[in-house]
């Protein structure tokens, strides 16, 4: 995760390869998450194979034959394969997941006869995997989008003279010529003229905000109407920007743990109501 906010960083500092990685890596984890479909899909088909089968064919729901059996063992395979896989990589590390206890549940389900019930189960675990790792591509892919929004060069104005220069060299203090259509390349303050910025990629705000003279302005956000002079407070490392894409490559790559509430319930004497 250190590595990911390190190369967001990096790529607010201007350097054009990182983006084109961070692109290409969320399509292509876009790209597998729907692949990961085929597997809950594998699962339910071999799932309703084996109930087709046991109910018409066999004509005997309390009899499983060969056929029903193997039904439902290629949905127990799908749905299952990548979660038993899981599960014992955590084993290996002493260490017990819910991936285990499910695997343990199916295969307990089998050995008492419901093939069924433990098919449901596995596909209803293995969509939510498949789901998650859906929503999580499509978080990369905002992220990614997200690093676009920063310009690479700056209209910056020094000794009375305006020159173009790369953002990653803009300095504190730094009067920058902001034109309409082009985004705002770090944060500062506006020292002259008037415009309308939308700020809707970084705050959200659905309506363009008026900007005049002492208002703050943000890296990464477009100017709509007058051409404006801002004078830098952050450097293109240290902007809001800047400080928003690690968070969310940190966040986005972590599971949050859940407390285990047994160890405070276990310590703790419960002593039942008495009534007279």
């Amino acid at each position: 995760m250190q590595d990911g906010a390190n190369n967001a960083c990096s790529l607010l500092l201007g350097r054009k390869p990182i983006i084109t990685d961070t692109i290409r890596t969320a399509h292509d984890e876009t790209t597998a998450t729907w692949r990961e479909f085929l597997e809950p899909a594998i699962c339910l088909a071999g799932l309703l194979t084996g109930l087709a089968l046991q109910y018409w064919v066999a004509g005997n729901p309390e009899s499983a034959p060969w056929y029903v059996i193997l039904a439902y063992g290629i949905s127990f395979a799908a749905g299952g394969g990548h979660t038993l896989w899981d599960a014992l990589t955590e084993l290996a590390r002493a260490k017990v997941n819910i991936d285990l206890l499910m695997v343990l549940a199916a295969l307990g389900a089998a050995s008492l006869g419901d093939w069924p019930e433990g098919a449901v189960l596995l596909f209803l675990f293995s969509l939510s995997h498949a789901l998650e790792h859906t929503i999580l591509g499509r978080t990369r892919g905002a992220i990614a989008a997200l690093l676009k929004l920063t310009p690479d060069d700056a209209t910056v104005i020094r000794d009375g003279q305006q020159s173009i220069i790369p953002v990653e060299q803009l300095v504190v203090g730094d009067r920058v010529v902001v034109r309409p259509g082009e985004r705002i390349p770090a944060d500062g303050t506006v020292d002259k003229g008037r415009s309308v910025v939308d700020q809707s990629p970084m705050t959200g705000e659905s309506v363009p905000i008026e900007r005049q003279p002492g208002d703050p302005v943000l890296a990464g956000t477009m100017n709509q109407q007058g051409v404006i002079e801002i004078t830098v407070s952050r450097v293109a490392g240290e902007t809001t920007l800047a400080r928003m894409v690690p968070a969310l490559v940190s966040v986005n790559g972590t599971r949050r743990v859940m407390p285990n509430p047994l160890p405070a319930c276990s310590n703790s004497a419960i002593s039942p109501p008495i009534r007279s």
